[in-house]
């Protein structure tokens, strides 16, 4: 369970404002890759409040991971003064299975509902080098 509160417009200090917002690692329907375009619920946390929760289910030996999650984001103040419209709701999951000691196969897929604004949803497919 990882919750946020958000007041006036929040900003990393070690992170670029262009590397996902300040709630990428919040959760799975928060992250994007910065490359595709990948939907998310609002990242930046300008006046919200919300929380992403879900289970972390690993293979035996480590041999895949399955993540299933849901997440909130609560809009509050005055809508000029935030990024999200209005309230947003998302369900997302994501299965990784490594094929050798350099390659990951990774899945994720979400779906957001957005009070004021069009409904998200998406899906990626990647292999992942390691070095």
């Amino acid at each position: 369970l990882n919750l946020f509160y958000g007041q006036g417009r929040p900003q990393s200090l070690a992170r670029a404002g262009v590397a996902g917002g300040i709630l990428n690692n919040t959760g799975i329907n928060f992250e994007t890759d910065g490359i595709t375009g990948y939907p998310t619920l609002d990242a930046t946390a300008h006046n919200t409040w919300g929380l992403a929760s879900g289970i972390n289910l690993l293979g035996s030996q480590f041999a895949h991971q399955l993540i299933l999650e849901m997440a909130m984001v609560m809009a509050t103040g005055p809508q000029q003064l935030r990024n999200a419209e209005g309230d947003q709701y998302a369900v997302g999951m994501r299965y990784q299975k490594p094929l050798n000691h350099f390659l990951i196969f990774r899945t994720d897929h979400m779906l957001g509902f957005r009070e004021g604004a069009d409904d998200l949803h998406g899906s990626r497919f990647e292999l992942r080098w390691k070095f």
